[in-house]
């Protein structure tokens, strides 16, 4: 699960988009725990992580933040090849209120790598996990930014040391930083008529100067046709154009692609069975020759399943019908 909070950041050069990733509540404890949390396209900023605690709501406790770069995974028994980064005095608040955790030091990943980290708390009513041996937990969580993996506790007061626990996960958020280079275009695009799944369907996005493509980008969309890629174009004001496999090309003009980036929308109007960004009579003679099939049939077209129903029918045939004569936008 993902939580996002966008705001406008000083640009010296790199600008941040503030996120947290979140797992499952905590139903075990406690201690500390060890986890992998590794950085997607973009390098990440881990500023606080939020975790439930054992012990009497308002007391205090130390934590200690131990990294080592690349995975944990094999060296949870010993501090070898581990830095202490900063010891944090977290104030508990239940055990199943998430307490914050807020770093001294940010922890830096940059894109494509990964960070080891152990939280250990110095005092007996440790951090809590999720997992136990009947039931194990969940443990890989992403948000498509920043990717966290977690299957290891040990209870204990001293890092490294004390019982150790297999199938226990970090319990909470982790709070950080989406550090950019450059803007990021992100919005919604709507596939009009069309009942199927929306999230992993492709959409060819382009940022378009005097009507020429600058920048393409093959979008995957998420649930509810959300989407997102960074821009590399020099900052500046450009028409930006979302065309779908059998939608017609919508553009918005006079975007300001600049700072953080812009929010474009798009709603495309289906019917475009042969991709070349009008309905016309070329669309009616595909969807006719596939009229009838599913998956597997040797006539079956899946451009021609407007509606996303795995079938041809003559529900699709009035989507065509009602857009029919209709063009895209160049």
């Amino acid at each position: 699960m993902r939580g996002l909070v966008f705001f406008f950041a000083i640009l010296l050069p790199a600008f941040c988009l503030a996120n947290t990733l979140s797992t499952a509540a905590s139903n075990n404890g406690s201690g500390g725990i060890f986890l992998d949390l590794t950085a997607g396209a973009n390098d990440v900023s881990i500023t606080s992580f939020d975790s439930p605690f054992t012990g009497t709501s308002g007391t205090t406790v130390n934590v200690e933040v131990w990294t080592r770069p690349g995975s944990y995974v094999g060296f949870d028994a010993s501090s070898a090849g581990w830095t202490l980064t900063q010891t944090i005095l977290a104030t508990r608040a239940g055990t199943l209120v998430n307490a914050p955790i807020v770093l001294t030091t940010p922890l830096a990943i940059s894109a494509g790598q990964t960070l080891g980290i152990c939280l250990q708390a110095t005092a007996s009513g440790g951090i809590r996990y999720t997992g136990t041996a009947a039931v194990p937990p969940v443990t890989n969580w992403s948000n498509g930014e920043l990717s966290l993996f977690s299957d290891v506790s040990r209870v204990a007061t001293v890092a490294f040391t004390g019982t150790r626990f297999a199938n226990r996960c970090f319990s909470g958020n982790v709070n950080y930083d989406l550090v950019n280079t450059s803007p990021i275009v992100w919005g919604t695009v709507i596939l009009q008529d069309f009942f199927g799944t929306v999230a992993g369907r492709t959409v060819l996005m382009e940022i378009r100067s005097g009507g020429i493509a600058v920048q393409t980008e093959n979008v995957t969309l998420g649930a509810g046709g959300s989407y997102s890629f960074t821009a590399t174009v020099t900052p500046g004001t450009y028409d930006i154009a979302a065309k779908g496999s059998h939608w017609l090309r919508q553009q918005v003009t006079g975007v300001s692609v600049t700072g953080t980036g812009p929010t474009v929308n798009f709603s495309l109007a289906n019917g475009d069975i042969d991709g070349d960004n009008e309905v016309t009579i070329g669309d009616y003679s595909l969807l006719s020759t596939a009229f009838g099939s599913g998956p597997g049939d040797p006539n079956w077209d899946p451009e021609a399943d407007l509606d996303g129903d795995d079938e041809v029918t003559i529900g699709d045939y009035a989507i065509l019908s009602n857009n029919f004569g209709m063009i895209g936008d160049n």
